[in-house]
């Protein structure tokens, strides 16, 4: 589609363009990596020029091989593990469909995000649903991570990993 950019790319110029050296940025659901292969040119140093920079998940493996970010924590996006008013910049990567509780994820962020911050979420936009009246068959959707990712689906207290 002519003019069409993809929500990956748009996330990646937007925190290009927000992240300063006096920057605190916390990312929710980090997994395993800050942006797709395809993205990711320049994201250790988009990291390192940050004062810190936090990542969350609960899934272990994926955090140790989470190899962009310097500082990583296991927990749940309900109870963030935080100050508040900590971070300048919270971003939410491709993980807001899975949360279980969305409401309180969403007052946690409010909580560690200091006056005048900002606060990104992206989501995959899903062009067609299957017969099944879901975006793609459960069946297939575990397999598919594994093969495509390298990487099991589990299902944590308040957010589903995939």
């Amino acid at each position: 589609m002519p003019g069409h950019r993809h929500t990956q790319i748009a996330y990646h110029e937007w925190l290009v363009s927000i992240l300063t050296p006096h920057c605190g940025w916390l990312d929710l659901g980090c997994g395993h990596q800050v942006f797709p292969p395809w993205v990711e040119a320049d994201a250790k140093g988009m990291i390192a020029s940050c004062r810190i920079a936090v990542g969350i998940d609960l899934d272990f493996p994926s955090l140790r091989k989470n190899t962009y970010l310097r500082d990583r924590a296991m927990g749940n996006l309900e109870h963030l593990p935080f100050s508040s008013a900590s971070f300048d910049v919270v971003t939410c990567n491709w993980v807001v469909e899975h949360l279980q509780a969305p409401a309180s994820v969403l007052a946690e962020v409010k909580r560690v995000l200091r006056p005048a911050a900002a606060f990104c979420f992206t989501r995959p936009i899903v062009m067609h649903r299957a017969p099944s009246g879901g975006p793609y068959s459960e069946r297939l959707k575990a397999p598919l991570i594994w093969i495509l990712e390298q990487r099991p689906r589990r299902m944590f207290s308040g957010l589903t990993i995939e």
